[in-house]
């Protein structure tokens, strides 16, 4: 039986693992955009997708996606379409990983 994940531990098993994962950028002229997956994108984590201009937003990981309206997860990725979502951060490194410059 699969157990549900809760947000808290979602959260910190994302955090040890940004932290743990060999940082290794790849060198990128001055006009390529940094590539990021933003992890925990509702509510108090949506600062990260809402402040990033000059970064391309590759995937989007978060433990709940319902419509919850304002800054919801849900709210937040309508705005990118296109950019791919998860529930579980290990799915998105192992789909996304080799497109993944860094995780905010």
């Amino acid at each position: 039986m699969k157990t549900m994940n809760t947000r808290r531990h979602f959260l910190q098993t994302a955090a040890l693992s940004a932290i743990a994962a060999p940082n290794i950028l790849r060198a990128q002229d001055s006009k390529q955009k940094i590539r990021v997956a933003c992890v925990g994108i509702g509510q108090m984590g949506n600062g990260a997708v809402s402040g990033s201009r000059d970064e391309e937003i590759v995937a989007f990981c978060d433990v709940d996606w319902r419509d919850l309206g304002g800054r919801s997860a849900f709210e937040i990725a309508k705005k990118h379409p296109k950019v791919p979502k998860f529930t579980d951060f290990r799915e998105m490194l192992e789909k996304k990983g080799s497109d993944i410059d860094a995780v905010l």
